[in-house]
């Protein structure tokens, strides 16, 4: 292999090109080598244009994963006079040999195939590759060699001691592609087949593979789930398995099979919309303990940048600067051994300039300061529980720390619990309304006490499901270091009184939820998914097995419930997909509200042409703020697609998320009545 210093499109290197090629001189291919030599701080870099053919025919529409994602990565290198700074290594195609260290040989035949498939084949076979998430092309095959063979380059680079560390600019991506399965855009698993070759060929015999694509690299995962000496961390977006590759083995509870238990870490985000905080919270709390443990003798980065803000396939807010900090903590690891591997990233302006910001930290350049931000709730939370899986693998890990608040005993009486009890008298001294248990203990124990409704639930026609926060806590701190309260000065603002006013004046019933479970209850598997599947299933439309004579058990409905109203509430969205995909709301439920706040993301049905994503749209109002960042995502076609999801859109001038909720109540009120039923018939006094 000859390294040469890129000169076709940008300035003379000014790096000593002798230099260069002593260090090439070093080692052969197929050295096997006992050290690591240095050859000073230098950074690697692989392209090849050739990676452009493999795109989709035209007249099928656009995809993601276009060519332009690599080009325009390359171009704002070169722009920014990065390449004259990189060592150029020369492209090459991955061999039979080096792929089936991953995969078997009937994938490598599958993809081979492709070469043979005319023009009328591909259209032919196009929805069958879409079902896998695929498009193929007969240079399909050359392409994904090609970047396979690449990232070999690139990792063998630096596990030789030929540079410091290296960029591999790539696709199609790999990260999704299994043993057996091509899937994700991915046809082979680049990185794994690299890794796998660095052990095969090198001194390297322990290497770490952190994946921050938004996407759980399931293909990574069961390449090395029983290898010891690769450890494999996750974080990515999971939504209880919802999100794509939509697999429960993306939980934090797979942590790898035989000698390799203990080896695989997921950090699973339930909620979109995480930002730098939240992955530099999951690093210095689980990713580096457990990695400096470890201490791998290479780091390896499957670099999705699909997790930056303002793409539009990922749900999450992370900066360029962002990855550039995770990319220098990663860099103190393995002496600097570390090899960038690009995966996802489909905006191409976020993907180039977040290459960009991790491309200065591999030359030596100190990211630029964070601005002052904290963890989300929801991140710590996630945090919590995969401490409590991984403390039992990794001495570093004391998932104690990692509370997301401090509890002290019995005397302590969590803000929830305070918050709950003032809702339940409330409830009952201004409407008569009761809580109502239920008969699952886990459940109970999770969110006892948490759902009130109107008297006589089972006569309900017309019923309003509202699932909820409680509402916004405003305070004055006598101590900033140490957050204490003063209590006489701090309350709390409720918005919900308008809509249950008025569910009242309309005579109809209501099923209050709050989804917040109880603090000593969140280690649980119980989740806000399960308890509001039981409410459906046992107050809202009940059914009881009846045992007919000769005949088989059958179904009663002893409900009463004709038309279904569900409003959601800030950071209660997500259950309203939850519920959606576990139960058919056909029948009864006539529309679904949501009033997002700034920081919650607009719940919809995902897959694409289906039945429930047609209901869902077709009975769905949301409201949110003019500043939510969806509305600014995709730009000037943001409104476009929410009009795509949903019946009907608001956005409302509000700055906070109690004004935004009533000054959406008179669209809300319209939008219901106009699609119930009994909207004029008083059904109960209070």
């Amino acid at each position: 292999m000859e390294m040469e210093v890129d000169t076709a499109t940008t300035p003379q290197s000014t790096v000593d090109p002798a230099n260069l090629h002593n260090a090439d001189d070093l080692f052969k291919k197929s050295d096997v080598v006992s050290t690591f030599p240095s050859v000073g701080t230098t950074t690697a870099y692989i392209y090849d244009a050739a990676m452009t053919r493999h795109k989709m025919m035209n007249g099928m529409g656009g995809h993601p994963e276009q060519p332009g994602r690599v080009t325009s990565i390359h171009r704002l290198l070169a722009d920014n006079n990065i390449l004259s700074q990189l060592i150029r290594l020369e492209p090459r195609k991955v061999t039979k040999d080096e792929v089936l260290l991953v995969h078997s040989e009937a994938h490598w035949d599958a993809v081979q195939h492709l070469r043979t498939y005319t023009i009328e084949e591909i259209m032919q076979t196009s929805d069958f590759y879409e079902s896998q998430s695929l498009y193929v092309s007969a240079e399909t095959p050359d392409c994904a060699e090609l970047g396979c063979g690449c990232t070999i380059q690139a990792t063998l680079a630096v596990a030789q001691g030929r540079a410091s560390n290296a960029l591999a600019v790539v696709r199609p991506p790999g990260h999704h592609a299994e043993p057996e399965q091509r899937m994700g855009f991915c046809f082979f698993n680049n990185i794994a087949i690299a890794a796998r070759v660095a052990l095969r060929e090198t001194a390297v015999r322990k290497i770490l593979i952190l994946d921050w694509d938004v996407h759980h690299g399931n293909g990574t995962q069961k390449a090395f789930e029983t290898d010891p000496n690769v450890l494999y961390i996750s974080i990515h977006q999971f939504e209880q398995g919802t999100f794509y590759p939509a697999s429960p083995e993306g939980g934090m509870e797979y942590v790898g099979l035989g000698a390799g238990i203990g080896k695989n870490v997921n950090i699973p985000w339930e909620d979109p919309g995480m930002r730098d905080a939240d992955y530099l919270y999951a690093f210095f709390k689980i990713v580096l303990p457990i990695a400096y443990e470890f201490a791998p003798d290479l780091v390896m980065v499957s670099a999705g940048f699909d997790a930056a803000e303002g793409d539009p396939v990922g749900d999450c807010n992370v900066t360029p600067n962002g990855f550039a900090h995770m990319a220098h903590l990663l860099s103190a690891l393995a002496g600097g051994r570390m090899v960038v591997v690009l995966e996802g990233g489909y905006d191409e302006n976020a993907t180039s300039q977040s290459v960009l910001a991790v491309t200065r930290v591999l030359l030596g350049e100190k990211p630029p300061l964070m601005q002052g931000s904290t963890a989300c709730a929801s991140a710590t939370q996630t945090i919590y529980e995969v401490g409590l899986v991984q403390s039992r693998f990794w001495k570093s890990i004391n998932p104690k720390s990692l509370l997301p608040s401090e509890e002290d005993g019995e005397e302590s009486i969590s803000a929830i619990e305070l918050l709950k009890a003032h809702r339940n008298q409330f409830m009952f001294e201004a409407y008569r309304m009761y809580t109502i248990p239920f008969a699952n203990d886990q459940l109970e124990a999770a969110f006892g006490g948490q759902v009130i409704c109107s008297k006589d639930i089972y006569d309900a026609k017309t019923m309003v499901v509202y699932v909820h926060d409680y509402g916004n806590l405003y305070a004055e701190l006598k101590h900033t270091l140490y957050l204490d309260l003063n209590i006489e000065h701090s309350f709390m603002v409720d918005s919900s009184r308008s809509l249950i006013d008025w569910v009242v004046e309309k005579g109809w019933h209501l099923l209050d939820i709050n989804i917040y479970p109880k603090p000593r209850s969140k280690v649980e598997k119980t989740s806000m998914r399960d308890a509001v599947a039981y409410l459906w299933d046992n107050y809202i439309e009940y059914v009881a097995i009846v045992s007919v004579p000769a005949i088989s058990d059958i179904s009663s409905r002893l409900s009463d419930a004709e038309d279904v109203v569900i409003v959601a509430q800030s950071s209660a969205y997500k259950v309203l997909v939850d519920l959606a995909e576990s139960r058919d709301l056909s029948r009864l439920v006539k529309a679904i509200v949501q009033v997002v706040g700034i920081h919650d993301q607009p719940a919809f049905i995902r897959r694409r042409d289906d039945v429930q994503a047609e209901l869902f749209k077709s009975m769905s109002y949301l409201a949110l703020p003019e500043s939510h960042p969806v509305l600014f995502a995709t730009g000037s076609k943001a409104r476009d697609k929410l009009q795509r999801r949903h019946q009907e859109v608001q956005v409302i001038d509000a700055p906070r998320a109690t004004h935004l909720f009533k000054k959406a109540m008179p669209s809300i009120k319209a939008f219901i009545e106009s699609r119930v039923k009994s909207s004029n018939v008083n059904e109960i006094q209070i």
